[in-house]
């Protein structure tokens, strides 16, 4: 157990944070690693410090571009990666210092193609919650489960056979600014059986900047063309005998998620946008089975609001939270 680990790290803006997450790079208990570290088009001072760590370390290789999105800068340092194995680690999250040593020893045990742990997220009040409080651990095929919501799996809690993602043409939705993460990863696991370090191994850092924590906006419209392509895909590659289960689950997902939206685009006022969408019964359907599967009445009346494409009593959903 001695192999190569590429470890791709994309970074953006992310000066108070990214020096940490290098820290717990070079404290991990297995040495053998490289960092691709892409600096992806930063304005503030997130290269000088990667920098100063590079100096003293030549398992850090530095790239640098124009700012081109998370999802096509995960996919440049998988090209660049020279190792056996592959991990995710976004430069404001860390990993605890057994987690390569761990989640190898995993992966060459069961031979599957993923292995993922347990992640911590951590608050700025310096409050946490554990994954293994919210969510189960499963191994094998999981794609249910992580549909149905039982399992979880953030990115950076992972590790990869490099060769299982090139041959499956496994990447990032490039251009995708929202659920990119949600896509690579039921892609992989609707592929292969994997296997799971039953820890919390990687601490996820909830920053108020940061991406999944920024204000709504149109741009998270994104996250409806990725459930889109993942219905494609599982259609396309699933053959399991639970298959129905599975898109009938993707497809409360999608129904979920599309409430979610829409409530909160007629909030910030985007009502005519909402009644062209509501026109497509590619919207308009999940949103109305899940009006006839949910049993929470505040969530029912919101689901009805929406359906009822009255913009007077739009009008009144800022009332609501």
């Amino acid at each position: 157990m001695n192999d190569l680990v590429s470890i791709v790290m994309p970074a953006y803006n992310v000066q108070n944070y990214i020096g940490k997450s290098i820290e717990s790079i070079l404290l991990q208990g297995y040495k053998n690693w490289e960092l691709i570290l892409i600096d992806d088009g930063s304005s503030d001072e997130t290269l000088k410090v990667v920098e100063s760590f590079a100096c003293d370390d030549n398992r850090i290789h530095i790239y640098r571009q124009l700012n081109s999105g998370v999802s096509k800068t995960r996919n440049r340092g998988l090209d660049l990666a020279k190792g056996r194995y592959i991990a995710f680690l976004d430069g404001d999250d860390f990993w605890e210092s057994s987690f390569l040593e761990e989640m190898i020893a995993r992966i060459d045990q069961s031979r599957a193609p993923m292995v993922y742990c347990g992640c911590v997220s951590l608050y700025r009040n310096g409050s946490k919650k554990l994954h293994s409080k919210r969510f189960s651990y499963a191994k094998g095929n999981i794609l249910p489960d992580v549909l149905l919501g039982r399992v979880s799996i953030a990115n950076g809690a992972a590790l990869f056979i490099k060769d299982f993602l090139i041959d499956n043409n496994l990447k990032f939705a490039e251009g995708c600014r929202s659920g990119e993460d949600f896509e690579f990863y039921i892609r992989v696991i609707c592929l292969t059986h994997v296997d799971v370090v039953e820890k919390d191994l990687m601490v996820y850092v909830q920053r108020s900047n940061s991406a999944c924590n920024l204000p709504w906006n149109w741009n998270l419209i994104d996250k409806y063309y990725s459930l889109q392509r993942v219905k494609y895909f599982i259609t396309g590659n699933y053959n399991k005998n639970d298959k129905q289960i599975v898109m009938h689950a993707l497809d409360l997902q999608t129904g979920q998620w599309i409430y979610r939206f829409l409530w909160k685009a007629i909030k910030y006022g985007y009502k005519k946008e909402v009644i062209e969408l509501l026109k497509d019964e590619l919207w308009y359907n999940p949103l109305k089975q899940i009006s006839l599967e949910e049993s929470r009445y505040k969530d029912k009346l919101k689901i009805k609001i929406i359906l009822s494409k009255n913009e007077r009593i739009w009008s009144l959903i800022s009332c609501f939270r």
